[in-house]
């Protein structure tokens, strides 16, 4: 006779924690990459040049060999961390 998990358990196919990466140190260091904060990844210092000259989403996937929804995610992005508008860019270019 085998026991089974009792209820409320993750059992052998259920949910499990998730432990911090260890380093070889056994210290844990987070996972993934690091975020860029609110500083301008090296891609989205691309993306404000384009939309300083007036470059449209389509323009920008275009110019960056992405697709247009990626540009509009980086161009999102981008003005968000610019405290900006396309509005207001286009106000200040005229």
């Amino acid at each position: 006779m085998t026991s089974s998990p009792s209820r409320g358990s993750a059992g052998e196919h259920g949910a499990r924690r998730t432990q911090p990466a260890r380093g070889r140190s056994g210290t844990t260091r987070p996972r993934g990459r690091r975020g860029y904060g609110q500083d301008l990844s090296a891609r989205e210092q691309q993306v404000a040049g384009l939309l300083a000259t007036g470059a449209t989403n389509q323009d920008i996937a275009r110019a960056l060999a992405l697709s247009v929804r990626t540009a509009e995610h980086h161009v999102a992005s981008t003005l968000r961390k610019l405290h900006t508008t396309r509005e207001r860019l286009h106000g200040e270019q005229h």
